[in-house]
């Protein structure tokens, strides 16, 4: 029984996803640790002022209606 059990999980787990997408190629390892490390400027604005600057809203899945005006 705990063969069977074995050869199904290889099967799920290994077999029908190498069917539907194809085999697995090996690509470089993502354990390399970046060279740089990012900063943020000195001089940025605040998330208020930069979108009220470039007329965006930053609400997220809310009901609302957005009027532009023309120039």
């Amino acid at each position: 029984m705990e063969k069977l059990i074995d050869f199904l999980e290889t099967f799920i787990y290994n077999t029908i996803p190498e069917f539907i997408f194809g085999a697995r190629i090996q690509g470089e390892p993502a354990t390399k640790q970046p060279t740089f490390q990012s900063t943020y400027p000195q001089d940025r604005p605040s998330q208020f002022d930069w979108s009220q600057e470039f007329r965006v809203s930053s609400l997220h899945n809310v009901n609302q209606r957005v009027y532009l005006e023309a120039e």
